[in-house]
């Protein structure tokens, strides 16, 4: 379900866009989902900060970040997780 859009400025990205559009909204008991382009740091902490829940790509040309997340994940598959 779509329930906002916001226009992106010329010679912007949608990582400019994105926190302008979440600020002052509740994000309690709601999931936020970002392609690669939206997993940064500031962007989590402002989706926790406003009490939501965050899923973003991690790929491999962000080593640091994808080493992190290896090892936050369950060894098994199948297997519940929280992060965050």
């Amino acid at each position: 379900m779509i329930l906002s859009q916001h226009a992106v400025a010329a010679k912007s990205n949608e990582i400019k866009a994105v926190p302008t559009l979440l600020q002052g909204r509740d994000l309690r008991q709601v999931v936020i989902t970002g392609d690669a382009l939206l997993t940064q740091r500031a962007l989590a902490q402002q989706i926790l900060d406003q009490g939501g829940h965050y899923l973003m790509v991690v790929k491999r040309n962000q080593p640091d970040c994808m080493t992190t997340s290896r090892h936050s994940l369950p060894k098994r598959t199948g297997e519940a997780m929280r992060i965050g």
